[in-house]
């Protein structure tokens, strides 16, 4: 081989390799190219995806709010339904016989009554029915009848486990009222058995000035009376 062809030889080959190294470097670049790219886009799939799963969260969330709001709405609703109904079941209580305002006959009125309050016999203790001034209805110890127990119209005994009354009484059904007493004629000088008496026990007793009574039995037993009670004028006497 002559030295012009050794020449032209060594030329070619250099040529071919700067050729292959050229490409390379751009295949190299390519690929960093096409890895940068697909990152982008996967990235930004990535970003889309959160996004949307965000914006899906907070309509489910708002949804629930919704619901939650109209369970609430409805909850309400049959609260008031319910109450409605019940109050139209179960109708306001007519008032007590024994209320002042209840409707009496012309001549007659409440001398006096304890209302809410209760009276609360000890042993041996009584009261005076016809008392109309005495915080205490004028409780006392003294034997009915005697001149330490004057004016006492009914007392606890223990020993005998009875009520005592001093004039005379009748038991009763439920819900009596001034009328009940003054038409009633089975009042018996007597007392009350305490083993026999119940909580809303009523009993129409005259007094020992002549006035209609009514008693209500809260409770009863040999270590205490409670009840409660209505007084009404005039004397039936008059």
């Amino acid at each position: 081989m002559t030295p012009n062809e050794e020449l032209s030889t060594t030329k070619a080959d250099r040529t071919t390799k700067e050729r292959l190294e050229i490409g390379t470097a751009a295949i190299v670049l390519l690929t960093a190219i096409i890895s940068a790219v697909v990152g982008f886009r996967s990235a930004s799939v990535s970003k889309d995806k959160a996004s949307t799963a965000q914006q899906q969260s907070s309509q489910v969330s708002s949804q629930n709010q919704g619901l939650q709001k109209q369970l609430s709405d409805a909850q309400s609703t049959i609260a008031a339904l319910q109450a409605s109904l019940a109050a139209a079941q179960d109708p306001a209580p007519s008032p007590s016989p024994t209320d002042p305002g209840v409707a009496l006959p012309d001549n007659v009125s409440v001398r006096r009554t304890t209302g809410k309050n209760t009276i609360r016999l000890q042993p041996n203790y009584g009261v005076d029915l016809d008392n109309d001034s005495s915080p205490n209805w004028n409780a006392g110890n003294g034997p009915l009848g005697s001149s330490a127990g004057y004016g006492l119209d009914i007392q606890l005994d223990p020993t005998y486990e009875k009520v005592d009354i001093l004039n005379d009484s009748a038991k009763e059904s439920a819900g009596s009222s001034y009328s009940t007493c003054a038409q009633e004629t089975d009042y018996a000088n007597s007392g009350w058995a305490l083993p026999k008496l119940r909580k809303g026990d009523e009993y129409c007793v005259r007094t020992t000035e002549q006035r209609f009574a009514l008693v209500k039995i809260i409770s009863a037993s040999s270590a205490q009376l409670a009840f409660t009670v209505t007084v009404w004028d005039p004397p039936y006497g008059q």
